[in-house]
């Protein structure tokens, strides 16, 4: 199962959470959830706002002539040259978010 269709699936599932109003051990107890799990997926959905793998929709992107360097972190380092398309860089930003 791919990452964003069980994100989705634990947004629905923290939806209902909300929505019932129990505490988090007895909801867990009754779904067969564990609550570390549930705490795993609630932070997890929360980072990124629910949205997919944390990609934010950016406006229409005018032509780059320059590269572009992205730093996520001391392990992750991108360069892309000035040809890169905005479906190149979505691309890049979703692996680098699988990382």
């Amino acid at each position: 199962m791919r990452w964003t269709a069980q994100a989705e699936q634990w947004k629905q599932v923290l939806e209902e959470y909300e929505k019932e109003g129990v505490k988090r051990g007895a909801f867990c107890s009754r779904r067969g959830i564990k609550v570390s799990t549930f705490d795993y997926w609630r932070a997890r959905v929360r980072k990124t706002g629910g949205d997919e793998c944390g990609v934010v929709k950016v406006a229409d992107m005018a032509p780059v002539l320059e590269a572009i360097r992205i730093r996520v972190d001391d392990r992750i380092t991108i360069e892309l040259d000035g040809s890169t398309g905005e479906g190149q860089l979505v691309r890049v930003l979703r692996a680098v978010a699988s990382v």
